[in-house]
């Protein structure tokens, strides 16, 4: 950093400064300028009034802090938008090179249609989507990371996410079609259908009777 502006910047810090203004008279010179202001107007005992060389009453933000103040601005603090997934490596298959080769073409259309053939010659297809963009929505493809625009927002960043994602959608799905959803049939509950009356039905933990041997009668052996 030149001295100058050091100076200029951390004037309050220096002990030998301590003013703003001070650092531009002495960088500039304005004590020893010599003001021609009686040139203009030599009639005049102060000469031109426009062309003369006034003090201000006005110094710097270290000597006249409260004049600066409306000019103080506070930049708000941009919230962090969500994090992006982290993607294992792979291997590239046969869909991810068509991915790969109908988002390259769909580039080189939109750029023709927006800036016509000049700027594809001159700038490429990178001036409506880099190349970084494309590899990124290639890999989260693989992993079918990308199913609506914001999908496509928050894990590529790109600029052209909300205007062209829609397009980007369809030609995704069409490579990499999104699963089925698995559907589940409600079981019907099984009827047991019994010929007998339920008033001849025996009872599970009913005891036996004992038959006599000789005669067929119950209560004796």
């Amino acid at each position: 950093l030149e001295p100058a502006m050091d100076y200029f910047i951390n004037a309050d810090m220096h002990p030998r400064i301590g003013c703003h203004h001070k650092v531009l008279n002495m960088f500039f010179k304005n004590e020893e300028v010599e003001s021609d202001h009686h040139k203009c107007d030599a009639l005049e005992t102060l000469g031109c009034l426009r062309c003369l060389i006034t003090q201000s009453n006005i110094c710097c933000n270290i000597h006249t802090p409260t004049y600066f103040v409306p000019f103080i601005s506070t930049i708000p603090k941009q919230q962090k938008g969500p994090s992006c997934s982290r993607l294992a490596k792979f291997y590239m298959a046969l869909l991810d090179s068509k991915l790969t080769d109908t988002l390259d073409g769909w580039r080189e259309e939109a750029t023709i249609k927006l800036y016509g053939h000049a700027h594809l010659h001159d700038l490429g297809p990178g001036v409506i989507m880099p190349n970084s963009i494309l590899d990124r929505i290639v890999e989260c493809a693989h992993f079918l990371k990308i199913k609506s625009t914001a999908d496509l927002a928050k894990e590529t960043r790109w600029s052209g996410a909300n205007k062209h994602g829609d397009e980007i959608i369809a030609l995704i799905h069409q490579v990499h079609p999104l699963p089925m959803p698995l559907t589940s049939a409600l079981l019907q509950p099984r009827t047991i259908s019994s010929n007998t009356n339920a008033s001849t039905s025996v009872p599970h933990n009913a005891k036996r009777k004992m038959r006599c041997s000789a005669c067929g009668e119950e209560g004796h052996n």
